[in-house]
């Protein structure tokens, strides 16, 4: 039997981060949809980009193709515009999966459930762009998020990565109707 999987990345990545997954899924017989959500392609603007943003973005891009009876799957960040998502694209979805994300409640940002000295860098970081965006060092990307790759491997997904628009990181959802759920 087909399944249809939506597979929404983590922060600082875009659909290209669910390719090797994709290739499995894909072999088994699955249908796979990997969008990248606004503010993290590579000519995308970031400073005006809000987590509302990534929410219409993926309802939008569910809906217009037509999607039902989907697998929506959530990594890290991801879990953010999927929770928000879910509740406008509750009846197209047959399972909500969060792959090591953040699974937010109603008035949390994502700054709010990291530990206080990222929200510090965050918050650093987007000051000190041109576009209001957090870009990741090196070594916190490798020890927080990458831990467990070879250093190899960490060259050369680091710079891939583009810079996060902050208000995605900073804002939260109103989820009181999907939290009844």
């Amino acid at each position: 039997m087909s399944t249809t999987f939506v597979l929404v990345h983590g922060a600082c990545h875009a659909g290209w981060s669910w390719r090797p997954v994709a290739g499995y899924l894909r072999a088994q017989g699955h249908r796979v949809y990997m969008p990248t959500l606004p503010g993290l392609g590579t000519e995308d603007t970031k400073a005006d980009i809000h987590l509302a943003d990534s929410v219409d973005y993926l309802v939008d891009y569910v809906e217009k193709r037509d999607l039902t009876d989907i697998v929506l799957v959530g990594h890290s960040w991801g879990g953010f515009p999927v929770s928000g998502a879910s509740v406008r694209l509750a009846t197209r979805i047959s399972r909500l999966v969060y792959w090591s994300a953040f699974v937010p409640q109603t008035g949390e940002s994502l700054i709010d459930l990291c530990p206080p000295a990222y929200g510090d860098m965050f918050r650093a970081s987007a000051a000190a762009s041109t576009d209001n965006s957090v870009t990741f060092p090196f070594e916190v990307f490798c020890a927080a998020f990458m831990q467990d790759a070879s250093p190899e491997t960490q060259r050369i997904v680091y710079p891939l990565l583009e810079s996060q628009p902050f208000h995605t990181m900073n804002e939260s959802l109103d989820l009181d109707e999907w939290e009844r759920r």
